[in-house]
C-alpha cells in the first residue's frame, strides 16, 4: 500500500472516532472540544508522514559523508563525436557492445585493482568498479550477474560534471570487455537511473528528442562525491524508452550481429 492511501486510511479512522466521541457527549461545546482535538492530532499525523516520505527521498542517493576536493579534466567526452550519427560511427568498431543497467556495489582500490588486473591505468587515473546487472537491454530480458567495470576518473582527478560512481548509485550504460572486465568505451552514453527515468550524465544529450519524442532537454547538477565537481545532467527520458530506442537502433545498424561476451576480449585500460 502505498503512503497517501495508508494517509487517507489513517485520517479517516481519525474521523470516525470523531464522530463516536461527539455522538457520545451530550454537550455541543463539549464534542467541539473532542472534535478539535483529534483534527489536531490527524494534523500531527499527517505531518509526521509527510516528513517521513521528504526524509526518504532526500536519502533515495548515496551522498559522501566527507566531501573533498579534485583536479578536473575539462573534456568529459570520446572528443572525437559531435553528434549521435558520429558517436554510431565510432561505436561501430566495437564488436561487442552492450548496454546495460548496473548498481555499484563496491569499489577497488587502486591496489586491489592493479593487483586483480595488472593494469598500472588503476594506479594513476581509472577506476575499478564491482557492480550487479539487473538488466540487459540489447535481449530486452532482466539480468542477475555480477562483473567488474573499469571507468575513467579517480578520486584525485575527475571528469568535469563526472564524479566518481558511488556505491548504491544505478546507470544505463554502454560497455565493452570481457564476461571478467568490462569498460565504458564512451562517455556520451552513461546514464544514472532513478525511479525509472535515465538522467544524461553531461553537457550535451547525444541523444536528443529527434531520436526519442518524450525526451526532454534540460540542465540540472547535483552534488555527491567532489564538492567542486557537481554531476551534471543534459537531458532525461523515460529508461523504458530508451531501451527500446537503443535496441531498435542498434539492431538496424548492425551493431548486435557482432554482439559477444568472449573472454579472450583485450581491453586497453589507457
Amino acid at each position: 500500500m502505498g503512503t497517501i492511501e495508508k494517509l487517507s486510511d489513517a485520517i479517516g479512522l481519525l474521523s470516525d472516532k470523531i464522530l463516536i466521541e461527539a455522538d457520545a457527549l451530550r454537550g455541543r461545546k463539549r464534542a467541539n472540544r473532542v472534535a478539535m482535538r483529534c483534527v489536531a492530532i490527524a494534523a500531527c499525523v499527517c505531518l509526521i508522514v509527510l516528513g517521513a516520505v521528504y526524509l526518504s527521498r532526500g536519502t533515495e542517493l548515496p551522498i559522501e559523508i566527507e566531501p573533498y576536493t579534485v583536479e578536473t579534466i575539462d573534456d568529459s567526452a570520446t572528443g572525437v563525436v559531435t553528434c549521435y550519427e558520429d558517436l554510431c560511427d565510432y561505436l561501430s568498431g566495437y564488436t561487442n557492445l552492450q548496454f546495460i543497467t548496473f548498481e555499484i556495489v563496491s569499489v577497488y582500490s587502486p591496489e586491489e585493482a592493479y593487483e586483480l588486473t595488472g593494469a598500472d591505468s588503476f594506479t594513476r587515473h581509472t577506476t575499478l568498479y564491482y557492480v550487479h546487472v539487473t538488466y540487459d537491454w540489447l535481449a530486452d530480458c532482466k539480468a542477475d550477474y555480477y562483473m567488474n567495470i573499469a571507468h575513467a576518473g579517480d578520486k584525485e582527478q575527475q571528469f568535469l560534471g563526472k564524479p566518481m560512481y558511488e556505491v548504491g548509485m544505478t546507470f544505463m550504460s554502454a560497455v565493452f570487455g570481457s564476461s571478467g572486465t568490462w569498460r565504458v568505451p564512451v562517455g556520451e552514453l552513461e546514464f544514472l537511473l532513478v525511479d525509472g527515468t535515465a538522467y544524461h550524465l553531461g553537457t550535451k544529450a547525444f541523444i536528443t528528442s529527434e531520436y526519442i519524442p518524450s525526451l526532454v532537454e534540460e540542465a540540472s547538477e547535483t552534488y555527491f562525491s567532489a564538492e567542486n565537481n557537481p554531476m551534471l545532467f543534459s537531458s532525461h527520458v523515460d529508461a523504458e524508452a530508451l531501451g527500446e530506442f537503443i535496441r531498435t537502433d542498434w539492431e538496424s545498424r548492425g551493431f548486435l550481429q557482432d554482439k559477444t561476451t568472449d573472454d579472450e576480449v583485450e581491453i586497453d585500460y589507457d
